[in-house]
């Protein structure tokens, strides 16, 4: 049993309507139970009760053990005052405020409607990926898009807190937020760490020095990366002569080579084909953000996107290594992902400190028009009967999955209420 438990059956009042008895055997009437509080204080606020014939309005407090009340420190609490109902599943002693005044208990394990217990034990406890997998069916679309639209905020939400981290370490440079977070999404799920270190060892700064020699930016790029340590072409060994005088110049620091994965992936994806798109890219626009924050469409962002790798790269996939001819533009899927998880962020982020909602609003809209992510959750949820329409959709689904399923918290999901309150 846990707490969150008795939170929803109280807020959802899954308890006999037959008269209530408190432990000192008074009858007791709940006329509102009260709304749930998200901040410190009592659990629930504005709560109204009948008890020995006056009514009474404050706040109701829920334990499992009603000794929970002292060990919590609610005795010493002058914010626990005002509380006029302690809920508690188990009572093993009497509780008081600060004042010395005995608060009214009622058990509410002697009131619970039969079985609600063991469902939501049942769903919450079963290995599905999702755990109310089965009942998926049965969810009402009008709950499941109202619950969508509010956790992408939360999705969003949550995303410009990472950002704000890496603004503040960079003392509120959002061109090097910028190029971070761009480093990051080139990298996808399987390299995004390592070009996220690549990112901090090779500050922006360095790079908007070269911006105008893209040979010095692969040089520098490649460099830190790890990439030049056995130069044996022609290309290889001009980057690499290139670098040293650049290393020593501003002392920069090289990566492990292996921190970079290859293993099962599309040589499209290979990091050496990113850095050198990275490159490009930088070359062709420099200060990124800046020229992104005032875009009018989507067609205009992808247009700032249109690079593409050097000569060496159509005819490579890695140093040395000679393939079949193939451009390395830089693709729109990879665009829509850089767009979903750095400029999206950052542009909310931005909005707040600038204090101007239009760039909130730019980017919240553009995520309804970007195409939904591909990848293996999103098509799990497709099996299940749930297509994503756009990124916002798709960013809440991910969100769905990582912090309410995997963590089980299907009584703060509005599905999960939703399910449990139809059984």
């Amino acid at each position: 049993m846990k707490e969150e438990l008795l939170h929803f059956i109280w807020r959802y009042r899954h308890f006999s309507h037959t008269p209530l008895t408190l432990i000192n055997n008074s009858e007791i009437q709940i006329l509102r139970v009260g709304h749930l509080n998200p901040d410190a204080g009592p659990d629930f606020l504005n709560s109204k009760i009948i008890l020995k014939g006056l009514i009474w309005v404050g706040s109701v407090e829920i334990h499992l053990k009603s000794s929970d009340w002292d060990k919590h420190g609610h005795h010493l609490d002058k914010a626990y005052n005002g509380v006029v109902l302690h809920v508690v599943w188990e009572n093993d002693k009497p509780v008081y405020n600060q004042v010395g005044e005995e608060i009214p208990t009622l058990v509410l394990a002697d009131y619970v409607v039969p079985g609600l217990v063991d469902r939501v034990e049942s769903m919450m406890n079963n290995h599905k990926w999702i755990p109310c997998q089965k009942l998926l069916p049965d969810v009402d679309p009008f709950i499941l898009i109202q619950f969508l639209e509010r956790i992408f905020i939360e999705r969003l939400q949550k995303k410009s807190e990472k950002v704000a981290k890496l603004l503040d370490d960079s003392r509120s440079n959002w061109d090097d937020v910028f190029y971070q977070l761009l480093c990051e999404s080139f990298g996808l799920k399987v390299n995004s760490i390592p070009m996220l270190q690549l990112s901090k060892l090779l500050p922006f700064k360095i790079l908007s020095k070269h911006k105008d020699n893209l040979m010095q930016l692969e040089a520098l790029m490649f460099g830190v990366a790890g990439f030049l340590n056995n130069p044996n072409d022609s290309y290889s060994i001009n980057l690499n002569k290139e670098f040293q005088f650049l290393k020593i110049k501003y002392g920069l620091v090289e990566m492990d080579l292996v921190s970079w994965k290859f293993l099962r992936m599309r040589p499209n994806s290979f990091p050496t084909v990113r850095i050198a798109q990275l490159a490009a890219l930088i070359h062709d626009h420099g200060r990124l953000f800046s020229k992104l924050i005032n875009f009018e469409n989507k067609k205009e962002v992808e247009k700032i996107f249109d690079s593409k790798a050097s000569d060496y790269w159509s005819n490579h996939y890695n140093f040395n290594k000679t393939s079949i001819f193939s451009c390395k533009k830089i693709g729109k899927q990879l665009v829509d992902n850089v767009l979903i998880n750095s400029l999206v962020p950052l542009l909310i982020l931005y909005s707040k400190e600038k204090q101007d909602n239009s760039y909130q609003e730019k980017a919240i809209s553009l995520m309804y028009i970007l195409n939904p992510e591909k990848n293996s959750y999103i098509k799990r949820f497709e099996k299940l009967g749930f297509k994503s329409k756009n990124a916002a959709q798709s960013q809440s689904f991910l969100h769905l999955k990582k912090h309410y399923c995997d963590q089980k918290k299907c009584l703060s999901c509005n599905i999960g209420n939703h399910l449990l309150n139809k059984c």
